[in-house]
């Protein structure tokens, strides 16, 4: 029996699926656990991290971890179960959901160190000036339209910066997953001033700067710009 799931690989010991970064083969993405909770907390609370998450509580608890694996694994889980269905029907792919989110670093005793999140999902609210459709209409596209938005957010725990993780992850997720199993061509993302960080990880992915909002909002106590980036690949099948 295979250990795949199209680009997903299996762990034999737990059965959990896994997408495996490009250029950091020991960098993995997974669902999330209930066990991420307590590590969530130190990046959450880390001023290198938080100062740029806006919708982020300050402090984080334990409460407000627990509430976003709420959100997210079902999300998750459904991604992961329309993938099963597909390749077990031969049918083609189209998932609504991306079925893994969370960065781990793989250890040599086959043991894994939690790393920080990358979310791929379906825009909810349009930043774009020039954009072909609104927010309600980016929702209402049926499942595996090329002209859907997505958007990209993550995170990366502060001891792993400054490595080119992120940028790999980037990289694996929008080409590995979420073209081949979303559907996805059109994608965006946004970085607040002074966060160099992710914004040079966007555009080493091939995405330019589509506009800058001024002073869009008080993140942490300070008034920021935000940046917004996009990337459009031209339907392959056309």
């Amino acid at each position: 029996m295979s250990n795949r799931l199209g680009p997903l690989e299996t762990n034999p010991s737990t059965k959990e699926p896994f997408l495996r970064l490009r250029g950091h083969p020991n960098v993995v993405i997974t669902p999330p656990r209930q066990t991420d909770i307590p590590h969530m907390l130190p990046p959450m609370n880390d001023e290198r991290i938080h100062i740029w998450l806006s919708s982020t509580p300050y402090p984080y608890t334990l409460e407000h971890a627990q509430n976003w694996l709420n959100r997210i694994t079902p999300e998750c889980e459904l991604g992961l179960k329309e993938l099963r269905e597909a390749l077990e029907n031969n049918e083609p792919i189209a998932l609504t959901h991306s079925p893994v989110r969370c960065l781990r670093e793989l250890q040599e005793d086959g043991s894994d160190i939690f790393l920080g999140d990358i979310g791929l999902i379906r825009c909810p609210d349009i930043p774009l000036e020039n954009s072909k459709h609104d927010n309600a209409t980016n929702r209402a596209l049926p499942v595996g339209h090329p002209e859907i938005i997505w958007t990209i957010g993550d995170y990366l725990v502060a001891s792993h910066h400054r490595r080119g993780i992120m940028t790999d992850a980037v990289d694996t997720l929008v080409n590995n997953l979420g073209k081949p199993l979303l559907g996805a061509r059109h994608f965006v993302a946004a970085a607040y001033s002074g966060n160099e960080g992710s914004q040079k990880v966007f555009l080493k992915n091939g995405f330019t700067q589509a506009r800058c909002i001024r002073n869009f909002a008080e993140v942490k106590g300070f008034m920021r710009d935000l940046c917004v980036f996009e990337r459009y690949d031209r339907d392959e099948t056309s």
